[in-house]
């Protein structure tokens, strides 16, 4: 399976619990953590209107006293004309394990220091969604399959593509399966090497289409269990430790 492009998808703010503890109002902290976002070169999605497709971008410079930010992007003319005509862009990325998303204005291009890029309004709040209660493992391909099943329909299988004692995340091929965030999906199977397999509840937290580096479009989910039982636990927690001790 090729590596994936991006696999951050927006999260709308009603999907997010206790949500307004991930606002970020301050224009101080604001410009702190896009500078951040800058110095460490991360990659951010940038999604037009309400389309699936991102354009890959990063912060090339952020301006307080003329209150903009310049991105630096790689090159696509049927994404970037499709920015330059949106009225509302989501920009998601990652700082230290925190997902970043905020939303931006339609961008005027230009270049900066010779490279390509567009020019955004300095957001006005953004969330900032803190790390997770335990840290998750990203994981090589098709090393642990989950199996989902779904009532009148049957069972699915999906790669499992990083993983923690709180959840999972997913990618599936199913081309008309669609994972609507808060749906419940109960008894399915996980299948880790050399183990039996362990039954999981999962809720959907978001989904999302990505494009593999082959080109490939599959959909990413991020899964969040319920109800563990002694005996799952005690398979994930022996799995993660030796994850931990082979890092």
């Amino acid at each position: 399976m090729a590596a994936l492009v991006h696999p951050h998808a927006p999260i709308k703010p009603n999907e997010v619990s206790g949500g307004s503890e991930y606002l970020v109002v301050s224009r101080e902290e604001i410009t702190r953590i896009l500078l951040s976002m800058m110095q460490s070169s991360t990659q951010l999605a940038a999604y037009a209107d309400t389309g699936e497709n991102f354009l890959l971008c990063n912060i090339l410079h952020v301006d307080g006293a003329r209150d903009s930010v310049l991105l630096g992007y790689v090159p696509d003319v049927q994404l970037t004309n499709q920015l330059l005509k949106s009225k509302e862009i989501c920009f998601v990325g990652f700082l230290r394990d925190a997902k970043i998303q905020f939303n931006g204005s339609r961008p005027l291009s230009g270049t900066y220091h010779g490279q390509r890029a567009f020019q955004i309004h300095m957001p006005k709040q953004l969330w900032r969604l803190q790390q997770r209660a335990s840290q998750r493992h990203s994981l090589g391909s098709s090393i642990i399959k989950i199996i989902l099943n779904f009532v009148g329909v049957g069972e699915v299988e999906a790669d499992v593509v990083d993983i923690s004692m709180d959840g999972i995340g997913i990618i599936h091929y199913h081309p008309h399966l669609k994972l609507e965030p808060g749906l419940v999906i109960n008894d399915c199977e996980i299948h880790i090497p050399d183990e039996t397999p362990i039954k999981v509840n999962v809720r959907i937290q978001y989904s999302s289409t990505i494009q593999l580096t082959d080109g490939e479009i599959v959909k990413c989910s991020g899964c969040q269990f319920i109800g563990l039982t002694s005996v799952a636990k005690e398979v994930l927690e022996s799995y993660l430790s030796a994850l931990d001790s082979s890092v």
